[in-house]
């Protein structure tokens, strides 16, 4: 009966177990014996199996990873033999299938059957254990790049301290001891400020990542720059709770940037700021101006002559040149003001405040001083003054219209004979809007017929018959006013309008001696000159169209006229112009002889056929024996080389019988006959013979009584060699 009792007592015991067993939501299984006895649908569908049979088929321990069947053969053995609590623990099992399982058990000892027996809760672990799995890879992947990375790196806790340290960081900050030190310890102080507000910004969730350039302090005292990048790491409830920093050596790359910008604000060859750097300090002078204070100042000096340096003694000398007046330049100044080099031989001074014009003049009367002592290069004195332009900064000015007033005065100092200064006027912005208001005029004067020619003869000086005529170029507007040609040619010359009016020119002058040949076709055949630069005769248009025409009119008869002064500086491009121009029959002449600075060994180099001699010597043959004896020599000199003379500015008789006696063999002037438009010209052209020689003593009644008193009476005599399309070269 008591066994009967014990055995119910069991079977209820063991219903009881499996009941529990059944109802859970975990899959549970009951061991014995090292099988499963049992197993509720949850642990039959976490092993794949069809039922208990199936599950029990083989021993628990077989379901097992080999890697951990010992530890759990020891942990199924400490339940069911030593009657032990086993707490959740992680294993692994291969199901029915085949595939692997992380599982997460727990057991306790019980009694199934009369026998001992182990209940074993099992969870299916497989998605946490991938996520750690993923996370830990995660983790050795960023500890692999963290201590391999090639940019420094450090992790910092939430005060900024730093946690951990790559090699690159302690190779940066050259110390290796940086762990539990906070970071700003290396920023330099005047960069601490900046980095500690953008460290509170991640802190307090303002942004995610910080990125900028700063300075930081080595051990061993060195100054470098480094990229800083700096990101939050967050907790669920997006507390930071470290930060992640990367740190990158860009010194070599800063002072590249410097450099470049050094280059790109600097002169190169003196140190000085640019032309740019300059025009930027200028404006921000300008903008910085206070009421109560004065104004902003630009000065610009150009060398005078500096050309010379270069051709006599070498562009090397030259810049040795440059570099010492930029040098006398800098000592001259105060510490507030500053300048630059514009370019080639040209300087500019910035006066941060002057009160009155005449306190910027006399900051040029003495860096003007200071340039009239001696430089010394390649042991010799080299002598150099400048030319100097000053403008104020009036109210509503920027600086390139306070550089544009201050270059017009530099350049009207250098038309004021150099070494001076000039500064910018009313009168002068006056002359700068008539100059603008020419330049404008002129680009479409050509195509409105407003050009055209006048044509004053060149006489033989014995008999006072044509040889020839010079054509002079005019220009009258569309209202009927004459421009100056002293006025416009040298606009034609700075803007390069000289070129495509320079070859007009020559076709318009070779087309009219071609008229007037069909006109006369009896007459003796009459020679045509007209005036070029020699930038023309660098220009292969030019060129060519002599060669055309040269070919309609014969060898002889076409005559270009270069001033002394241009052919003392003609580049030896243009030289070989001229030298294949004479090749072909074109005679050159040296126009103005006597006022520039040729020398004989210039007037060898240059296939030079006539001499013409200025007409400020031919004025004063007959009041100044040194006038007379620079004229005798000059005719004398002319026929020691071969060369023809023709004697400019004649006025009188008297000159006319001064040249004849000392055997200049053509003249030319206002005695003869005025520049005249080709149709009043043709008239004269039947007789030839305009009335005045050497035996014939009379005067032309306005030019000969002038003449007296130095003063040519019609009123573009004074300025005739302004006429000519060479004036200004």
């Amino acid at each position: 009966m008591t066994s009967r009792k014990a055995a119910a007592r069991r079977a209820a015991d063991d219903a009881d177990v499996l009941a529990l067993v059944q109802s859970s939501p975990d899959a549970m299984v009951v061991l014995q014996h090292g099988r499963h006895v049992f197993a509720n649908d949850r642990a039959l569908q976490l092993y794949r199996a069809r039922d208990v049979a199936e599950l029990a088929a083989k021993p628990a321990i077989e379901y097992m990873d080999p890697a951990i069947r010992r530890q759990a053969t020891d942990r199924m053995h400490q339940m069911t033999d030593e009657r032990q609590q086993l707490a959740y623990v992680d294993e692994a099992i291969f199901r029915l299938d085949g595939t692997r399982c992380d599982i997460e058990v727990a057991g306790t000892p019980i009694v199934f059957g009369g026998e001992p027996a182990a209940l074993v809760v099992i969870r299916d672990i497989t998605a946490r254990k991938e996520t750690e799995r993923a996370r830990q890879a995660a983790e050795e992947r960023f500890r692999s790049a963290f201590t391999h990375a090639p940019v420094g790196m450090a992790v910092l806790d939430a005060k900024g301290r730093v946690t951990e340290v790559n090699p690159v960081l302690t190779t940066i900050t050259r110390s290796p001891d940086m762990v539990g030190k906070a970071i700003f310890k290396w920023v330099h102080r005047d960069d601490r400020m900046g980095s500690r507000t953008r460290f509170t910004r991640l802190l307090e969730n303002l942004s995610n990542v910080e990125t900028s350039e700063i300075r930081i302090v080595r051990s061993d005292g060195e100054i470098v720059w480094v990229q800083v990048s700096t990101s939050a790491v967050r907790d669920e409830e997006g507390e930071a709770t470290s930060f992640i920093v990367q740190v990158q050596d860009v010194t070599a790359r800063r002072s590249a940037e410097e450099q470049l910008k050094r280059q790109a604000s600097r002169d190169e060859l003196t140190g000085l700021a640019n032309r740019s750097f300059f025009t930027a300090r200028l404006q921000q002078a300008i903008e910085d101006r206070r009421l109560d204070a004065g104004v902003p100042a630009a000065l610009i000096l150009d060398l005078d002559r500096f050309k010379i340096v270069n051709d006599s003694l070498g562009h090397s000398a030259g810049d040795r040149l440059l570099i010492q007046v930029a040098e006398r330049l800098r000592d001259c100044l105060r510490p507030t003001d500053f300048v630059a080099r514009l370019g080639g031989d040209e300087f500019a001074v910035l006066l941060q405040s002057v009160t009155s014009p005449a306190q910027a003049a006399r900051v040029a009367r003495r860096l003007q001083n200071s340039l009239r002592e001696p430089f010394v290069i390649d042991d010799a004195d080299v002598y150099a003054n400048a030319s100097t332009g000053i403008a104020l900064a009036e109210a509503g000015m920027n600086a390139e219209a306070v550089l544009r007033d201050a270059d017009a005065a530099m350049f009207r100092a250098k038309a004021n004979g150099g070494g001076t200064f000039v500064t910018f006027d009313e009168d002068l912005r006056a002359d700068c809007s008539q100059r603008m208001e020419l330049e404008n005029g002129l680009y479409g004067a050509l195509a409105r017929a407003e050009l055209f020619l006048a044509y004053q003869p060149i006489v033989e000086t014995a008999t006072g018959i044509m040889s020839g005529v010079e054509a002079l170029l005019r220009w009258r507007r569309a209202d009927g006013s004459i421009v100056p040609p002293d006025q416009f040619i040298p606009i034609a010359e700075e803007t390069g309008l000289i070129v495509p009016i320079g070859t007009w020119v020559v076709r318009e002058a070779c087309q009219q001696l071609r008229v007037w040949r069909l006109a006369h076709p009896d007459a003796p055949p009459l020679s045509m000159a007209v005036n070029v630069s020699s930038r023309q005769l660098l220009n292969a248009e030019l060129v060519d169209a002599v060669l055309v025409e040269l070919d309609r009119l014969g060898p002889d008869r076409l005559t270009l006229e270069i001033t002394e002064t241009a052919s003392a500086e003609i580049p030896e491009t243009a030289v070989h112009a001229l030298e294949r121009l004479d090749a072909r029959g074109v005679r050159i002449a040296i126009d103005d002889f006597g006022t520039g600075q040729s020398s004989l060994a210039r007037l060898r180099q240059l296939p030079v056929g006539i001499i013409k001699i200025d007409r400020q010597f031919t004025a004063n043959v007959l009041n100044s024996d040194s006038d007379r004896r620079i004229v005798e020599a000059m005719i004398a000199m002319s026929h020691a080389l071969g060369l023809q003379t023709v004697a400019e500015g004649v006025e009188t008789a008297e000159q006319a019988a001064f040249l004849h006696a000392a055997g200049c063999p053509l003249s030319q002037g206002y005695l003869y006959d005025r520049p005249r438009p080709a149709e009043e010209l043709a008239a004269r052209l039947a007789r030839r013979h305009l009335g005045v020689a050497p035996s014939q003593p009379e005067r032309r009644s306005r030019a000969g009584a002038s003449a007296k008193r130095g003063v040519h009476a019609h009123p573009s005599a004074s300025g005739e060699r302004a006429t000519r399309l060479d004036a200004v070269t």
